[in-house]
């Protein structure tokens, strides 16, 4: 889930994408989770028994996967926009 939110992240705001998640106050991967579980808390969502808020913890480095590995680097963005 958290990778898929990376993805999905990344092709909807880009080189923002660390920039949007730091200003909604999500900085690591358990903050995904705690959005899961307050979905589950308000029934949005189900989980099964095995289900739990640390399966979210340190699965990897969010702004990182965020930002790391794109395919344009800012200097080309900005270099390309001229």
């Amino acid at each position: 889930l958290c990778e898929g939110v990376r993805d999905y992240a990344r092709d909807q705001f880009g080189l923002l994408a660390n920039t949007v998640f730091r200003i909604w106050g999500i900085h690591q991967t358990a903050d995904i989770g705690e959005i899961v579980f307050h979905l589950i808390d308000q029934q949005f969502l189900s989980k099964t028994d095995s289900d739990r808020r640390e399966d979210f913890w340190d699965l990897f480095d969010l702004p990182r996967a965020l930002s790391d590995d794109y395919p344009m680097s800012m200097a080309e963005f900005s270099r390309s926009r001229r």
